[in-house]
């Protein structure tokens, strides 16, 4: 979910700067910029990035526990 929300806000920021285009050529919707404008898309661009390093940083865990497991399972016990 992380990934996800991360890419949405960081691919709504890009395409709000213009930087992204459709693949058709024509634009849906005309943004009206006013002073908060280079705040609203930072902050998204923000946001998008610090879910796509949740998401990663959660991956890792989630690939480190999985080893760790994985790990216990063909060893043999040796008695303490």
């Amino acid at each position: 979910m992380y990934m996800v929300s991360g890419i949405y806000s960081f691919g709504f920021s890009i395409a709000l700067t213009g930087l992204a285009r459709p693949l058709s050529g024509s634009t849906t919707y005309i943004p009206i910029h006013d002073a908060l404008f280079p705040f609203e898309v930072l902050l998204f661009a923000f946001f998008g990035l610090a879910f796509l390093a949740a998401s990663f940083y959660q991956f890792r865990m989630s690939i480190r526990l999985g080893s760790d497991r994985h790990s216990s399972y063909g060893s043999p016990s040796v008695p303490q």
